[in-house]
């Protein structure tokens, strides 16, 4: 973990700046105490050794406040997600190699797993123990106990270890392509997918640790399966009420934009590296509807993504009015060679930067600085990769500017009158 660097005397007043930025240099011209944090990958440290204190987890259940418009923890306050895909979790390991999994991602400050319920083209569709989800021939009233079983059981072992599993039902595949199934979903009937989502509900609708991901990389209405989807979907917000739904399009695309449909709670952002800031900015305008969070951009070690950009796309959301983020490395989502080395990797690492910055403050409530009255100047557009995000808490004791070029940092100017922000 990189240390904090203050300037100035430090937080003697009302106040604390903390501006995050790849290398020092942030020209933060206002008079609040400052703590610099470098974001730098070349400093990143695992901050996950036996004198690391453990970072605070996820409060469950989740549920939306009075006003529908807010993602609250157990406690009434907002929850943020910092996320991790494990899409081929239900498939790929056995039970000790799901504890493994687990107990690492836990102890690294992540506090969400995106999972395949049923995964088709990545090590699936049998489990580990050798039991398919189906029987031969695909008939979604026929879920087959062994499968459903383990399945239970891994949402189970999240549950221990205050993980929330963003569960998607039924993985459409890129494109509706043969990496997922929405060719048997097309080859069902409604009354199939009513049946699946009853069935699901009456074996999941027990934990309290589950967030429905419906459709899967493609826009169902698009290839005809939007009938399917809508049906799975309303049966299991019939058998299981107090769990939450949200939907994953195809890049470049939210959830409100595919799916907005009655069982739909929460919003998400599907973008990549250069246009994510511009997606986070249109959903936060839909903050009225719903709240929202980034569930897919850029993975690691995946179309030569880079550490800045897997950094900017979770510090984008946590200060962009996004209420979680999910990062994603290859090999650790479908869990192939090298997973277990992955773990560590440095996008990993700053993901656990980012929880101990925010979870050693208990995870605030931070408004974006929308109006600008945070950065004055050379905050860049939301257009391209280089946009400067800023947001305070409610109160404006605590400001943070994130940062994520070296032009931007120079160009960078805080309102000198730091205006009394939320007060």
């Amino acid at each position: 973990m990189p240390s904090e660097r203050r300037s100035g005397v430090g937080r003697s007043g009302s106040r604390t700046l903390l501006a995050l930025a790849f290398g020092l240099g942030v020209c933060a011209c206002g008079p609040a105490p400052q703590v610099h944090v470098d974001l730098e990958a070349a400093e990143l440290t695992s901050g996950v050794g036996p004198d690391e204190a453990p970072i605070p987890a996820l409060r469950l259940p989740l549920r939306l406040d009075e006003d529908r418009r807010r993602l609250i923890d157990a406690g009434g306050r907002p929850a943020f997600l910092n996320g991790d895909a494990a899409w081929s979790l239900m498939v790929a390991l056995d039970r000790e190699g799901v504890r493994a999994y687990l107990d690492d991602r836990r102890r690294r400050g992540f506090n969400a797993a995106l999972v395949n319920l049923v995964e088709r083209g990545y090590g699936g569709p049998a489990n580990a123990q050798g039991h398919p989800p189906f029987e031969e021939g695909g008939d979604l009233c026929a879920l087959q106990d062994d499968y459903f079983a383990h399945a239970e059981w891994v949402v189970g072992a999240a549950r221990e270890r205050g993980i929330l599993v963003l569960l998607a039902p039924l993985y459409l595949g890129f494109d509706c392509g043969r990496e997922g199934w929405c060719e048997m979903l097309r080859e069902s009937s409604v009354e199939s997918a009513r049946c699946y989502g009853l069935s699901l509900a009456e074996r999941f609708g027990r934990f309290d640790n589950i967030v429905w991901v419906h459709g899967g990389d493609a826009d169902a209405r698009a290839h005809g399966v939007a009938d399917r989807v809508d049906a799975i979907a309303e049966a299991i917000r019939e058998g299981a009420p107090d769990q939450l739904r949200t939907a994953h399009c195809r890049r470049g695309r939210s959830a409100l934009d595919c799916y907005d449909e009655p069982w739909l709670d929460l919003n998400s952002v599907y973008s990549d590296c250069e246009r994510s800031p511009g997606r986070i900015v249109a959903a936060r305008e839909q903050a009225d509807r719903m709240p929202s969070f980034f569930i897919e951009g850029h993975y690691e070690n995946e179309r030569g993504t880079r550490i800045r950009c897997l950094v900017s796309q979770a510090w984008w959301s946590a200060l962009g009015g996004m209420q979680g983020h999910v990062f994603g490395n290859r090999p650790v989502w479908l869990f192939g060679p090298g997973w277990q080395e992955a773990l560590g990797a440095e996008g990993s690492v700053a993901m656990t930067q980012l929880a101990r910055i925010l979870g050693a403050r208990g995870w605030p409530p931070l408004v974006p600085d929308a109006e600008g009255q945070l950065v004055s100047r050379g905050r860049g557009s939301p257009d391209g990769a280089g946009w400067v995000a800023a947001a305070h808490t409610p109160g404006g004791d605590l400001l943070f500017v994130y940062s994520p070029e070296e032009r931007a940092r120079q160009a960078t100017e805080l309102d000198p009158d730091l205006p009394a922000l939320g007060r």
